[in-house]
């Protein structure tokens, strides 16, 4: 496909899961899952994650990315119980969060929207000291613009100047409407 240019869709790529799972190669899956992430026209979907079901029924361990991955997909469709009960899952074998967990936390809340919960997820991120780096900050960001919340936004802001994260690009970006 790639030689001929040829663009793979969703269903294309859960097929290429489907096999990869099939074959026992966690690391290639991965590799997928993470490209539909990042990509623009092959986005996960519901069949995606039975493709993630199935390496969890044939006893394949998720890994720290593993998680990441699906609960980014929960996030990003703003589908909060799932995006929880995959974090839970994860909590409960026992594998920490890290920064990119709990960003993928807060934008999901900011995307569903439940910004109630933002406010706990981002105390629990500082109890579990998870850092504040400029991505997390960011996604804090996202959540209150979603919330229309311009003067928490600039709190989040003035905060972050305070502990030396600079904004980047994509800080602006948020701030700014079109």
């Amino acid at each position: 496909m790639a030689e001929r240019l040829i663009t793979p869709n969703t269903v294309t790529q859960n097929i290429v899961l489907s096999g990869y799972g099939k074959a026992g190669k966690l690391d290639q899956t991965e590799k997928v899952l993470s490209g539909m992430l990042e990509g623009a026209t092959a986005k996960p979907d519901v069949w995606t994650m039975n493709m993630m079901e199935y390496m969890r029924k044939l006893s394949f361990p998720w890994t720290m990315s593993t998680y990441d991955n699906v609960i980014e997909v929960f996030s990003e469709a703003g589908d909060v119980k799932h995006m929880e009960y995959t974090f839970e899952q994860r909590r409960a074998e026992g594998m920490k969060a890290d920064t990119k967990t709990f960003c993928c936390l807060v934008r999901g809340y900011g995307h569903a929207p439940v910004f109630h919960k933002i406010i706990s997820t981002v105390q629990l991120a500082g109890k579990l000291e998870i850092p504040e780096n400029t991505t997390f900050c960011n996604a804090i960001i996202f959540a209150c613009a979603k919330a229309e919340d311009t003067m928490e936004m600039e709190r989040v802001f003035e905060r972050r100047k305070d502990k030396q994260s600079l904004p980047d690009s994509t800080t602006y970006s948020i701030m700014v409407p079109n």
